[in-house]
């Protein structure tokens, strides 16, 4: 039995064929309609959304076409580096665009995009992201939400942008999102410009758990296509681009030699056109760090950005 005759057999046994099909075409249309309407709003259901517009809302301001130092990447470059005591360090007008680690790599390209298609005079790009990017898969909504349309076809299968801008689930969630059934449960830390971090801090007292480490992660094939696509673009365009690696918990640090070595001898070898500074990652002590092991906590937040500062000087263009 077909679905036509599921429906009237149920629902209806009068409702014609003809009747049923035009139902079912406006139906799908209405629903469809909606998905890409609520797409659109871009309402900020997530942690992403919050973020990424909070970012995208300094690339907009009248204030950016004074700005000469970009840093971004995830949520370890967002948590270490304050930008207005980088700017007392160095004497340069920075502002700080990092996303989290769900962005990738290839969102902290589309953020760098964005950031010199509103001013190509910006002359140095800092990017840092956590030691476990390289385990991480390729983040197709990255380049639905911050890459052009044509870049869109360019990187993806068009099913992909097809059901990005036409998922039901955005009704739903949305839905959930407007009658406050899915409230957010995170904030901005505007003082401190970035996400606010949990109470649950090492700092504030957090165990950290004996023998975790990050041994097991290993360099994804996918990482290795957003650091190419990373590279071109700061080579195409002769940006002084600078990859840095997050900070890490000491204890974290000191239990994960086997990555570190691993970071030497496979990924830091893929770099070519851009500056980095092999097997150099900064570690602190438990009463410094954050809500995670590669956060630090903000009250330090000035030592990271003086440490980094220090480590990259030699390497600005001013």
């Amino acid at each position: 039995m077909n679905f036509l005759n599921s429906y009237i057999s149920i629902f209806n046994p009068k409702i014609k064929s003809k009747t049923f099909v035009i139902l079912f075409v406006l139906t799908t249309a209405i629903l469809l309609f909606a998905a890409f309407f609520f797409n659109r709003l871009d309402l900020e259901i997530t942690l992403n959304d919050c973020i990424k517009n909070y970012q995208l809302s300094k690339i907009d301001s009248n204030e950016f076409s004074k700005i000469d130092t970009l840093i971004v990447g995830d949520s370890s470059g967002g948590n270490s580096i304050n930008k207005k005591y980088f700017n007392e360090l160095s004497g340069m007008t920075s502002e700080n665009l990092c996303l989290t680690a769900s962005f990738g790599i290839v969102g902290s390209l589309g953020i760098i995009k964005k950031a010199f298609k509103e001013n190509s005079k910006i002359k140095n790009v800092i990017i840092i992201h956590a030691i476990d990017i390289w385990r991480r898969p390729f983040p197709k909504e990255s380049i639905l939400e911050l890459f052009s349309i044509e870049e869109k076809f360019k990187y993806l299968y068009h099913s992909s942008i097809i059901n990005y801008y036409l998922n039901l689930k955005e009704i739903l969630w949305n839905l959930k999102y407007l009658l406050g059934i899915s409230n957010p449960y995170w904030e901005l830390d505007i003082k401190n410009d970035y996400i606010k971090q949990n109470k649950s801090k090492y700092s504030n007292g957090k165990k950290f758990k004996a023998g975790t480490n990050l041994n097991w992660i290993k360099l994804s094939d996918d990482k290795r296509r957003e650091l190419k696509m990373l590279e071109s673009y700061c080579s195409k365009n002769s940006i002084n681009c600078i990859f840095l690696t997050g900070p890490l918990h000491s204890e974290m640090y000191e239990n994960s030699t086997e990555l570190l070595e691993y970071k030497a001898r496979v990924i830091d070898p893929l770099f070519s056109k851009i500056k980095i500074y092999p097997q150099h990652v900064f570690q602190y002590e438990n009463h410094k760090m954050g809500d995670s092991s590669d956060h630090i906590d903000v009250k330090h937040k000035n030592e990271s950005t003086r440490d980094y500062f220090d480590q990259i000087k030699a390497d600005l263009i001013y």
